[in-house]
């Protein structure tokens, strides 16, 4: 826009906020002058609409000024009153935009974490089957909790009725065996822990998972799976 351009709308606006928030006296054409200088010079960021915008606030008195600290006294309109208004919505606009900021700061970390998520389970899935076939794990132990339910999925295990009674039945004897190794050289608190677990619904849930990870270790390992 060019700079006469510029000059004559902010002049209008200024104008138009001098008339309808509570100049009752004239206004020097010099005063209006210098008010646009000052608008320029100090208020640069701000654009027209936003002059507008700041006198709306201080009217309803959404700005932060002590009570009376911004008042046309006597009607005047000056680039005293003008200058409090801008800077107070200057204010107000910087903490705004630095919460605005904060926001899109935290939303933009959440995407990255999600798009990381989405990145890393897409290799997960795609990798699957080749990471399956290469691992050469020792014991059962070794086996990632998760691979079984992909490996159901896809297929690549069944299991008989009796395989899964077997299957659970030594499981409970393996979770009960594991419980029973903490509880030795484990301190009077770890103890009673342990023995909460051993008497309660914990080790069945142990037991569940230990069996997921020796499904796949036997079926799928042990009877070597092309």
């Amino acid at each position: 826009m060019p700079p006469e351009e510029a000059f004559g709308r902010l002049m209008i606006a200024l104008r138009e906020a001098a008339q309808h928030y509570g100049a009752r006296q004239p206004v020097l054409e010099g005063t209006f002058t210098e008010c646009v200088r000052i608008t320029r010079k100090k208020f640069a960021g701000l654009g027209i609409e936003e002059i507008r915008e700041a006198y709306r606030m201080w009217a309803a008195g959404e700005l932060n000024l002590r009570k009376g600290e911004a008042e046309m006294y006597g009607g005047q309109f000056n680039a005293a009153q003008l200058g409090k208004v801008l800077a107070a919505y200057m204010e107000q606009r910087k903490a705004a935009l630095g919460a605005y900021l904060r926001e899109l700061e935290a939303y933009q970390r959440e995407q990255e974490r999600a798009n990381k998520a989405e990145r890393l389970r897409q290799e997960y899935e795609e990798g699957f089957e080749k990471n399956l076939r290469a691992f050469q794990p020792k014991t059962w132990r070794e086996i990632p909790f998760h691979w079984f339910e992909t490996a159901w999925k896809r297929g690549l295990i069944r299991l008989t009725e009796a395989e899964r009674q077997e299957l659970l039945a030594d499981a409970r004897a393996l979770a009960l065996e594991e419980a029973e190794e903490e509880k030795e050289g484990a301190g009077i608190f770890q103890r009673k822990q342990v023995e909460k677990l051993i008497q309660g619904e914990g080790l069945e849930g142990r037991a569940k998972t230990i069996a997921r990870k020796l499904a796949l270790f036997r079926k799928f390992y042990q009877n070597k799976q092309p």
